[in-house]
């Protein structure tokens, strides 16, 4: 659990920056000991990731015994992480302009 937090926190720091990062316990049912990902901007903390540990259901459909094997996974909120690299209020101002150029 340890690898996957640290592994979280420099995803999000190489495209936020310093930010603060806190995670809370989340029920997901891909994973055991769920976690959402949070960063805080403007004194609000905003989610913008699930992560966990794979469960050993999940181990074994993809060949791995998980008396042996341990892994986990994340998913991120590419699109919220750019929302707030670049200021924005809403997800929905990216695909206004000046961010979305026409016939691209």
């Amino acid at each position: 659990m340890i690898e996957l937090k640290e592994t979280v926190k420099k995803l999000i720091s190489v495209v936020l920056g310093p930010v603060d990062i806190r995670f809370r316990e989340e029920d997901f049912h891909w994973v055991d000991e769920g976690l959402e990902v949070e960063v805080k901007v403007n004194d609000e903390w905003i989610s913008v990731a699930g992560c966990g540990m794979l469960k050993a259901v999940m181990l074994r459909e993809a060949g791995h015994n998980p008396e042996q094997v341990r892994g986990y996974a994340f998913g991120v909120g590419l699109e919220r992480l750019a929302a707030l690299k670049l200021g924005l209020k809403s997800v929905q101002e990216l695909l206004r302009p000046p961010y979305v150029q026409p016939g691209v």
